[in-house]
Order: C-alpha cells, then structure tokens, then sequence
C-alpha cells in the first residue's frame, strides 16, 4: 500500500518520465532494432505500460489481502474471503484515486478504479489456483509416499 500511495504522489511530470524511462528500457530490451519517431505509436506504449502497472499493482496487493484473510481464516466460506478481499483492493483503488485529485497534473479517474479492481480480481484468481495447486500436488505427493511404504514389500 506504501508503494501504491508513493507512486500515486508523484506530480504528472515525475511520473510521465518514469513511466517514459521504463518504456524505453523495456523496448530496447525487447525490441533493440525498434526505432519509432511517431508521438503517437510513444504515446499508446505508454499508456499501455501505465495500466499494465496499474494492474500488476493491484493484484500484488489483492493475492497479499486474500492471502492474509485466508491464513487468519476470518470466514469459513471460500467466496466470502475472495468477496472481502476483492472489496478490500477496490476500497483502496477508491481511496487512491481520491488521492490524485490533491496531486497537481495528476487526475482521479473511475476508469483507473476499473482497472485497478480487474488487477486485483487476477491477482486473486491466481493466488487461489496456486493455494489449490500446491494443496492438490502435496496431497498427491503424500498418498503417493504411502503407496510406496505400503507396497514395499
């Protein structure tokens, strides 16, 4: 959450040359023989980075809330813990763009909330699929150790 409301203080000149700064680094990473003179092509990579950031963001944040409540077991429910965890990330989206507007250049936008409640639900999603994943292999891995005591014979 420090993380989020520190990047969210940045006035709009810090974090549009951050943002450019990561673009740049990125695309020559990926692309080293990508040479774009177009404000435009510059323009939408950076807005795509932006939201992916976003994204990435609020799902680190959803899987450590959904985690948190599932190890202290607050509800007996799976899909009371995923609902809390889901309304926990989009409460602080809400309270993150109401930050923004105190922030010169910086706006707080509904969309912003959208995508960063999207971010959270996959952030959710696969902390889920990993729990029940690594339940299901160490449940098979213990049967099949059994197995092999019982059968040793």
């Amino acid at each position: 959450m420090t993380v989020i409301f520190l990047f969210s203080s940045q006035n709009a000149d810090e974090s549009g040359k951050l943002s450019q700064g990561v673009l740049h680094r990125f695309i020559l990473w990926l692309l080293p023989d990508f040479v774009t003179k177009d404000p435009d092509t510059v323009d939408f990579l950076e807005f795509l980075l932006r939201k992916a950031a976003h994204m990435t963001e609020y799902a680190i944040l959803g899987s450590l809330i959904f985690i948190q409540i599932s190890l202290y077991r607050v509800f007996s429910a799976q899909w009371k813990r995923i609902a809390t965890a889901l309304c926990l990330t989009a409460c602080y989206a809400c309270t993150d763009e109401f930050h923004q507007l105190f922030v010169p250049g910086r706006a707080g936008q509904i969309v912003d909330v959208c995508i960063d409640s999207c971010g959270g639900i996959i952030g959710i999603l696969l902390t889920l699929a990993i729990m029940r994943l690594s339940v299901y292999f160490s449940y098979k891995n213990l049967k099949n150790a059994i197995m092999r005591v019982m059968y040793r014979n």
